[in-house]
């Protein structure tokens, strides 16, 4: 028998996969391309439901001219896992932790400010994320 799956299963089952594997020294890619995909989800359900995410919050402190998603969670990293056909014989050099770790903060937060609650996973990262980022 099919479960039905609510666009915010979908997104609380991509982070819940993403920060298991991220505690565990899992692959980056995988980490940052269902943190991506779930915070896409999250931050549309935020905006369609007034929520005051902390991706809302990012846009308005972001440099003028930035393009939260544009220039941060899809570029260079996210395009690259996704798309052959614009640039097939590229190459990655590196691929931050940082930026990881920052994509999994937002796509949690959302999802909290958003849902109210959360799985032990989702809070458990955020803890980690504020212990680790005091600034």
């Amino acid at each position: 028998m099919a479960i039905p799956l609510t666009k915010v299963d979908v997104a609380r089952r991509q982070l819940v996969t993403a920060i298991t594997l991220f505690f565990n020294g899992g692959d980056s890619v995988s980490v940052l391309s269902l943190a991506a995909n779930a915070w896409e989800v999250i931050d549309a359900l935020c905006m369609r439901a007034g929520v005051a995410s902390m991706s809302a919050q990012t846009r308005t402190y972001m440099a003028p001219g930035k393009d939260l998603k544009k220039d941060y969670i899809n570029s260079p990293f996210r395009n690259f896992f996704k798309h052959a056909d614009r640039d097939p014989d590229a190459v990655l050099q590196d691929l931050d932790d940082s930026v990881v770790e920052g994509i999994l903060f937002l796509a949690v937060e959302d999802y909290i400010r958003m849902h109210g609650r959360s799985p032990i996973e989702l809070q458990a990262f955020q803890l980690w994320y504020l212990a680790c980022h005091t600034e």
